[in-house]
């Protein structure tokens, strides 16, 4: 069950995607190796399952969006007190006041959909601050930030 689950949501995003313009630049956050628990293991597979399936149908390899970069590109910090899922979403609320973000997953959403916009020379967000501006530099050159 689980690669048909996968195969059917990269699928529901071809169809989704692809209308919009051809086959699209895109981003993903990269998977947290740190995590565990139970079923984490298919979070891992499932996320390596995404990537190959749109990027066999002729996509671009995706651009990674580390967890830490998703915090620091929103609350100005990778880590530690106040990046927590909550403190994102407070973030991404008073960043976005005009976007409804009904939960977490939601607001690093819309961190990755910022953070590959402005990667791509797009930025919908207005001027960067400097530590937003590292993580889009880190995110194009594929890498992770340097200190």
């Amino acid at each position: 069950m689980h690669p048909e689950r996968v195969r059917g949501i990269a699928d529901h995003v071809k169809r989704w995607a692809i209308p919009l313009g051809g086959i699209p630049a895109w981003a993903v956050e990269s998977p947290s190796f740190a995590s565990k628990g139970p079923g984490h293991d298919k979070v891992l597979s499932g996320w390596w399952m995404f990537v190959d399936h749109l990027m066999s149908a002729g996509w671009e390899p995706p651009l990674l969006v580390a967890p830490s970069q998703v915090k620091k590109f929103a609350t100005g910090k990778g880590g530690g007190p106040g990046t927590g899922k909550v403190e994102v979403a407070l973030a991404i609320a008073k960043k976005f006041p005009d976007v409804v973000v009904k939960n977490d997953n939601e607001a690093d959403a819309l961190v990755i959909a910022s953070v590959a916009a402005a990667a791509h020379g797009e930025p919908f967000i207005g001027t960067l601050t400097k530590y937003q501006q590292e993580v889009v530099d880190a995110v194009r050159a594929g890498g992770k930030e340097t200190p």
